[in-house]
């Protein structure tokens, strides 16, 4: 008998629940995903003929851990938050702007968007402050070619 590759119990589970998705979004067969879902991962694994690695040990490799405290933990969830309201209010935005909005209202959304990311974060995000400075070389240009 050949040597197989073996699988733990997590990975059966998470190769079931992926061919879950494959046979609902692609093969577009919900009753044989509800069969496959209904299964334990032992029935799955059965089914495809994977084996299932007995050994329950768990590695002893450490892994690295960060202590943060109170009021980093704060910081950290305000600018998260923070980042989340900003996320929404873009997208918020642009569902308004569909196949059929005019130019006009795909570039309001679009300055929108560029407003709601300044004033998130100004310091990375500038706008507006090159705009006058590129119209000025533009003119320059236009009198040397004179």
């Amino acid at each position: 008998m050949a040597n197989r590759k073996t699988y733990t119990l997590e990975q059966i589970a998470g190769r079931q629940a992926k061919a879950v998705r494959f046979t609902r979004s692609i093969n577009h067969d919900p009753e044989r995903a509800d069969e496959l879902e209904a299964m334990t991962p032992e029935e799955y694994a059965a089914g495809r003929g994977l084996q299932i690695n007995p050994s329950t040990k768990r590695s002893n490799t450490k892994m690295a851990t960060t202590t943060i405290d109170a009021e980093e933990l704060e910081t950290l969830q305000t600018n998260l938050a923070e980042a989340e309201t900003a996320l929404s209010d873009v997208w918020e935005e642009h569902c308004k702007v569909d196949n059929g909005s005019l130019k006009a209202a795909l570039l309001e959304a679009s300055n929108k968007t560029t407003e709601i990311i300044s004033e998130y974060d100004p310091d990375r995000f500038i706008i507006g402050d090159d705009d006058d400075d590129d119209e000025e070389d533009d003119d320059d240009d236009s009198e040397a070619q004179d």
